[in-house]
């Protein structure tokens, strides 16, 4: 009979967690700002970038028309951090593949 039985343990005294983050009382939470992935492009590629991608347009259809609205480069600022995350990040898996959805600073 002692399968149906039930089993007691020995209930242990509670403990009360000991704190292991200090608030800060002075000073303001930082507020994150997120670092843009493409920024404007350089007024000098502007022209250049507007007739490759015109002329590659037109190829197709040489009556048509073409605006070109905003033309962006990627941001180095946020390529350098990507790829430093990304390296760090390797170094504990180096088969491994990630992907950066933001970045953000101070």
């Amino acid at each position: 009979m002692w399968l149906f039985t039930k089993r007691r343990k020995k209930q242990q005294p509670a403990v009360e967690p000991s704190p292991t983050i200090v608030e800060r009382d002075n000073e303001k939470p930082e507020k994150m700002k997120p670092v843009p992935a493409y920024i404007d492009a350089a007024p000098a590629d502007i022209q250049l970038v507007s007739v490759v991608a015109a002329s590659l347009a037109a190829e197709y259809d040489p009556e048509s028309r073409f605006i070109i609205k905003k033309i962006k480069q990627r941001n180095p600022e946020a390529i350098l951090v990507s790829l430093i995350a990304t390296g760090v990040a390797a170094g504990v898996n180096p088969n491994s593949q990630f992907i950066i959805r933001k970045i953000a600073k101070k």
